[in-house]
């Protein structure tokens, strides 16, 4: 009985997973197809969206870099000011 139950299992975990695997080769089949020209809307607004996330990356660390190093040196100028 505990053997039947374990199989049943195992048979539903490696179905879960198949279904992850599958959604995955999808997912990337699709990606794939943004830059193959395929569809040439799909490949602008893909660039756009990649252009896009990696400038408000840029932004973003140089933001933080400013406010760490900005309140450092505003620090240190009050310090040479007392």
């Amino acid at each position: 009985m505990y053997f039947v139950q374990l199989l049943k299992a195992m048979k539903h975990n490696i179905n879960r997973v198949q279904k992850h695997l599958e959604v995955l080769v999808n997912v990337g089949e699709f990606l794939q197809s943004c830059f193959r020209w395929q569809s040439k809307l799909r490949t602008i607004v893909a660039f756009a969206v990649r252009c896009f996330t990696y400038l408000l990356m840029l932004c973003l660390f140089a933001y933080s870099d400013v406010l760490i190093n900005g309140s450092a040196d505003k620090n240190r100028k009050l310090d040479e000011i007392k």
